[in-house]
């Protein structure tokens, strides 16, 4: 589910995704099986975690600004990803769990 809230932050902006994905929630909720709030929480995790500068207009603000090169705000982008992850989607996870919604 992350994986394909992720791609369509490749389409729309980070702001977009909200748009376009809360309306068909319930469709990928009844296809994976999750809850509804299940889905409707996983889509957070993906449009906070952009993995490239553009995805998040804050980011290209800043990247202008600060006079930093585009290379190295990709960098960052997807060290953050990665990190995301590897480390806040299993506890992403491991809080729906105990929460009781997966």
């Amino acid at each position: 589910m992350n994986v394909l809230t992720n791609a369509l932050n490749f389409v729309v902006t980070a702001k977009g995704v909200a748009a376009m994905f809360t309306p068909i929630a319930q469709q990928f909720a009844d296809a994976s099986g999750f809850s509804l709030t299940t889905v409707v929480m996983i889509q957070v995790f993906a449009y906070a975690t952009p993995l490239l500068p553009y995805q998040a207009s804050p980011i290209v603000v800043a990247i202008a600004l600060r006079k930093v090169s585009v290379r190295d705000g990709v960098k960052l982008c997807l060290l953050v990803a990665i990190v995301s992850a590897l480390i806040l989607l299993p506890l992403n996870y491991l809080w729906f769990l105990l929460l009781g919604y997966v």
